[in-house]
């Protein structure tokens, strides 16, 4: 539905004319969707379609039979990847490595499969780890993170490399949101509950409908600050999403079939 509705709009921005062999390419997944962000939907539907038979599995797996198999996808999933940017950022030069070129991990869902399957044992396998340690290691990441980030870029642009992004096959990005993931597991109460459930039953809505805000508003608003900018562009297509969202879930029908909501 939502391909639809953002080739619709792409038609009446003018950005191309109307195909009905282009929209049906869009909808059987043949090509992208009309929006950037629709990147996750062909990755999420194969989660979610073998998703029931990866739980009947791990149901029967112990977590001390995944630390072989886990280490390797770590290392050739996330470690590498982000070697690899570091190598590129530093010398300008891809290494002649291809990761996928002798060991195949597809079958483990790829970083995404072992994304779902980590926060799986984290919420089935309580942490030896107390808050307070989660705490300070999400700190910690975050501001390798940062330092990561802000290092590739500028070390990256002397040598004509412009690829160093922050991607979810990035090892401390991965460490960063499963120390955070740890962290808040054993809350039950957290002020505001109300507030932040919603946000996070709506989030999709929220993801799917921000971008024709952002790409409404972009050119409308002419300020130099990049950083500013990017800061009223993210508050109102958050706002505006969000009040769509809201508005399309008061018909519980309609929620369920454009925003996914309960």
């Amino acid at each position: 539905m939502w391909g639809i509705i953002y080739y619709v709009y792409g038609v009446l921005s003018g950005a191309h004319s109307f195909s009905v062999k282009a929209l049906l390419y869009e909808l059987f997944f043949l090509q992208h969707y009309e929006g950037v962000q629709f990147w996750c939907i062909p990755n999420i539907i194969g989660i979610y379609i073998f998703l029931p038979f990866v739980a009947m599995a791990l149901k029967h797996i112990r977590l001390k039979d995944l630390r072989i198999p886990a280490a390797a996808c770590l290392i050739y999933l996330f470690l590498l990847p982000s070697a690899i940017i570091v190598h590129c950022a530093f010398t300008g030069n891809n290494p002649d490595i291809n990761t996928n070129a002798y060991l195949n991990l597809s079958f483990s869902g790829g970083i995404y499969g072992i994304l779902v399957i980590m926060g799986y044992f984290s919420k089935t396998n309580p942490s030896k780890i107390k808050r307070s340690g989660w705490l300070v290691i999400s700190v910690l990441s975050f501001l390798l993170l940062v330092a990561y980030q802000y290092v590739i870029l500028t070390i990256g642009r002397r040598h004509g490399y412009d690829g160093g992004f922050v991607w979810y096959d990035n090892i401390i990005l991965v460490l960063l949101s499963f120390s955070v993931f740890q962290f808040f597991l054993p809350m039950r109460r957290v002020r505001g509950s109300r507030c932040f459930k919603w946000i996070s039953e709506a989030s999709f809505g929220i993801y799917l409908a921000h971008n024709l805000f952002i790409g409404l508003f972009n050119n409308i608003i002419t300020i130099n600050s990049h950083l500013i900018k990017t800061g009223i562009l993210f508050a109102i297509a958050f706002g505006l999403s969000s009040f769509l969202v809201w508005i399309l879930g008061i018909n519980k029908r309609v929620g369920r079939i454009l925003v996914y909501t309960r």
